[in-house]
């Protein structure tokens, strides 16, 4: 339990704080090879993104964990990280002080530390996984009924709105007690398939942006709320008022009068308007940016942004065979699909110091209108010469699939 005494262990460099009821096992078995889980049996890769890698670990007694390894990626994040430390310390000391008060939340059992500031590790987090959980995405998908896509109201199976009315309790739980979980969204709410209760059905998870106090005003609460409706209203085809509407009368009748801090109906939809809108250009401007899909970079005097799974040296070598074709336009076969070129003028140089390649701009405009349409042409690289008798020309790769 988060009670539990704790220990403190040095294994490679790193100084833990462990459970010391878990605490022979975890240091055997996750402890002694946390920088190499990637090749060690048992261990299963959950998620790989620039700051934080998780792994899935199976123990020898039969339980399970998530490791949660976070790396500091830049100079910005690592005097932020001396300023406000480390996620995983943020992450630990929310985990201890909620279960303490009670509050249903992911059981941190260890906290890894380096020694030394000089790594680009910035923390390791061990947290016990409970049996049958999921998200809350997945269970809602997968877990019960989903009405048709279109559906005008929240009129979803009866499993659907029992879920609805439970959830609006939970969140509102959490804000009575003063949670604000600044990032809570389907993903970040675990449900137990077979909870003993509703009440505790559901728990919160990835805690470094909670902020614990007074309970929340009326815009904080409109906020989480509309942030937790936004993916989930889309995944059980409710319209966006109609989630709202149903969530908040379930949220109001589950405690006593708001008040002044009640959030309203209009607050709540146009924040989900809001967080739609965000979203999109959020995951828009993702390709003009080194990303878990996109890398930006140079290379023999080339500006390059492109997807991940086609390299630097792919997309010029693309470039080449563009302009031995002779064409405005080329196309290449890969797969099931074509890879067109396009070349666009050089530009001069207040164009230059201005504005971003013609390139730059197609390829962005395709990926942000693949993002909107589910569909159609997609952004793979564009790229701009920065050097040489070439400097200023352009171009851009998509790939289109079979019609």
């Amino acid at each position: 339990m988060a009670g539990s005494e704790l220990v403190t262990l040095r294994r490679g460099g790193m100084t833990w704080v462990v459970e010391s009821a878990r605490a022979e096992a975890i240091a055997r078995e996750v402890l002694d090879r946390v920088a190499t889980l990637a090749e060690s049996p048992g261990a299963t890769l959950v998620k790989r993104s620039l700051q934080r890698t998780v792994h899935r670990v199976g123990l020898s007694d039969g339980s399970i964990v998530i490791v949660k390894e976070y790396r500091v990626r830049n100079r910005r994040q690592r005097l932020k990280g001396l300023a406000f430390g480390s996620k995983a310390a943020a992450e630990w000391a929310a985990s201890r002080r909620l279960l303490a008060m009670g509050v249903p939340a992911s059981h941190a059992i260890a906290l890894g530390l380096p020694a030394s500031r000089e790594g680009d590790i910035e923390g390791y987090l061990v947290v016990e996984v409970l049996p049958d959980v999921m998200s809350l995405g997945a269970y809602v998908t997968g877990g019960t009924p989903v009405p048709p896509p279109g559906n005008q109201g929240w009129h979803g199976p009866p499993a659907c709105d029992a879920l609805l009315r439970e959830l609006a309790a939970f969140v509102r739980r959490l804000h009575d007690r003063g949670v604000r979980h600044g990032d809570l969204h389907e993903g970040n709410i675990l449900v137990r398939a077979s909870a003993p209760s509703p009440a505790e059905r559901f728990l919160v998870i990835d805690l470094h942006r909670i902020r614990l106090g007074r309970p929340p005003g009326a815009r904080h609460r409109a906020r989480a709320i509309a942030q937790l409706l936004h993916g989930l209203a889309a995944r059980v085809g409710a319209e966006r008022r109609a989630a709202a509407a149903a969530f908040l009368d379930a949220y109001g009748a589950s405690g006593p009068p708001l008040g002044g801090s009640a959030p309203s109906l209009e607050a709540v939809v146009r924040a989900v308007e809001r967080r739609a809108a965000e979203r999109l250009a959020s995951r828009a401007r993702r390709c003009l940016k080194n990303s878990t899909q996109f890398a930006v970079e140079r290379s023999a005097g080339w500006r390059i942004w492109h997807r991940r799974d086609h390299g630097a040296d792919e997309v010029l070598a693309l470039w080449e065979r563009h302009r031995a074709s002779g064409h405005s336009v080329s196309q290449f076969p890969e797969g099931d699909a074509t890879l067109e070129v396009r070349g666009y003028p050089r530009r001069g140089l207040v164009a230059r110091l201005f504005g971003c390649a013609p390139a730059v701009r197609a390829y962005a405009g395709a990926h942000r209108a693949w993002l909107e349409a589910g569909g159609g042409p997609r952004a793979v690289a564009a790229a701009e010469c920065l050097t040489g008798p070439e400097r200023g020309r352009s171009f851009a790769v998509f790939s289109r699939g079979p019609e």
